[in-house]
């Protein structure tokens, strides 16, 4: 299993060790999140803003188009190349979710999806 444990050079005789993250690590954070959200454990009822920034943009961008499925296998939304080649066209930014796979995506919908706010009132954290 990678660990994600790499050494850089800092100067020619000199290395340091650092961490990477890694799939391995991002599973095991969204499961143990998923585990607290069920328990009611959060910080201050709220959760942090990188995984949170992720899902928002797929979730926003999907579930506003018809004809996208969610492909469990995959970890990927798709639809016919026609579609996508129309979206990609208008909004240009779009293309990486054709090609990336969006890991532990499901983990993810189901501890944010409940809690969103919308409206006048919504806001990110």
């Amino acid at each position: 299993m990678d660990r994600g444990k790499n050494v850089v050079a800092v100067s020619s005789d000199n290395l340091r060790e650092f961490t990477k993250w890694t799939a391995d690590m991002d599973l095991a954070l969204l499961s143990a999140m998923v585990e607290e959200a069920q328990r009611g454990s959060r910080v201050y009822g709220s959760w942090t803003l990188w995984h949170y920034t992720r899902w928002r943009e797929v979730h926003d961008l999907f579930s506003s188009l018809s004809g996208f499925a969610w492909n469990q296998s995959s970890k990927k939304f798709e639809v016919e190349d026609e579609v996508w080649d129309s979206l990609i066209q208008a909004k240009p930014s779009t293309g990486k979710w054709r090609v990336n796979s969006i890991r532990n995506y499901d983990l993810m919908e189901e501890m944010w999806s409940n809690d969103r706010a919308t409206g006048n009132g919504g806001r990110t954290p």
